[in-house]
């Protein structure tokens, strides 16, 4: 009997996975690299989210717009979405494991230079078109907390490598969990 030790991949669809200890630290680290300087990104995102999605966006400055809901999906009303001007940055969200239309997103975003953030935190396994969600944008992260039940942990999707950025130690999260 012989034995093998797998490494978990570190890629998907060509994009690098960052193993991480939260979807919220790999959204900052998305922000902070897209900004030319501080504030300088309009992000349009739908508000049926939690407030841990719209932080890294407040955090580092930038201009919130929301777009409206879809009733049937509750995702991001993508006709309302097609219309909207002057975006730098759609964070799309796959509410519930609900797929948004990521070839009309995708198509609309090439169309208008914007760049394309998935937030996959309740979509894990979830297949648009064939292909996991968080492989269509140009960044996407996944939850662990969300769809494991993990204390922490979170993936980063991105083209390129993006820097690590100065976060709180993990120890110091598990502290703050475990002294809660």
């Amino acid at each position: 009997i012989s034995t093998k030790v797998v490494a978990p991949a570190d890629t998907l669809y060509d994009r690098k996975i960052t193993w991480l200890y939260s979807s919220r630290e790999g959204l900052n680290m998305i922000y902070q690299h897209l900004y030319k300087e501080r504030g300088s990104l309009c992000v349009t995102v739908s508000p049926m989210t939690c407030f841990v999605a719209l932080y890294p966006i407040v955090q580092n400055g930038h201009s919130i717009v929301f777009v409206d809901i879809d009733e049937t999906t509750l995702n991001m009303d993508v006709d309302k979405l097609l219309v909207s001007n002057h975006i730098d940055v759609v964070q799309v969200i796959h509410l519930a494991g609900n797929p948004m239309p990521m070839d009309r997103v995708q198509k609309w975003a090439k169309k208008n230079n914007v760049v394309v953030v998935e937030d996959c935190a309740q979509a894990l396994g979830a297949i648009y078109d064939n292909k996991p969600v968080g492989t269509f944008g140009d960044y996407a992260v996944y939850s662990a907390v969300k769809n494991l039940y993990t204390p922490m942990g979170g993936i980063l999707i991105s083209k390129e490598v993006l820097p690590l950025i100065n976060t709180m130690p993990t120890s110091k999260m598990i502290d703050i969990i475990i002294n809660r």
